[in-house]
């Protein structure tokens, strides 16, 4: 198929992916909200869990956003007990971020609730044919432009996509990098 006669399919798709990746982060907000979770709320208790501990300057560079929006959500985390603060053993003026086990309970809890959720929009579907959607959705991740990278903690410190502008490429970043795949952890 030639450019112009692919445009209006390619034109559809992206509507099409748009309302799906819409429908389900709306499933989703259900599930945090019903848990009295924000997005905001959940993104920062994630990348703890996964990461082990941080800082608000680690959150605040994996998530795109300032130390500010930061501190607001760790608090409301700490205070419904997801999250605890500690002086760094290190640098006893750094506040290391670390999920409790019921912060560490709560995001089994919403992947367990998200997969059910998610899964019976799904439910007359059969197996084949959600191996092929699953597939294909690879394969849309593959060839987009991004690399689908997220912040994660490992050992060197690499610019993740959602760094704000104005951060320069290679700039020292502390324990967070950019990863795909697997999560790695690294002790801070």
């Amino acid at each position: 198929m030639d450019a112009p006669a692919r445009r209006p399919v390619v034109e559809a798709l992206t509507q099409e992916l748009r309302r799906a990746s819409f429908t389900v982060h709306a499933s989703f907000r259900q599930v945090l909200a019903a848990r009295g979770l924000s997005w905001g709320q959940f993104a920062a208790l994630r990348t703890l869990v996964v990461a082990g501990r941080g800082t608000t300057k680690d959150l605040a560079r994996s998530m795109g956003v300032t130390t500010g929006n930061i501190t607001g959500l760790v608090d409301k985390l700490e205070l419904a007990g997801h999250v605890v603060r500690r002086r760094s053993r290190a640098d006893r003026r750094v506040v290391v971020l670390e999920p409790t086990t019921k912060g560490r309970r709560l995001m089994e809890e919403l992947r367990r609730a998200v997969v059910e959720e998610v899964g019976a929009s799904f439910a007359a579907w059969s197996l084949r044919d959600l191996r092929t959607l699953e597939r294909l959705l690879r394969r849309v991740i593959e060839a987009a432009p991004c690399d689908g990278r997220r912040a994660e903690v490992g050992p060197t410190a690499r610019r993740s996509p959602r760094v704000p502008p104005g951060v320069a490429e290679g700039a020292p970043r502390g324990p967070l990098r950019a990863v795909r795949g697997r999560p790695r952890r690294r002790e801070v």
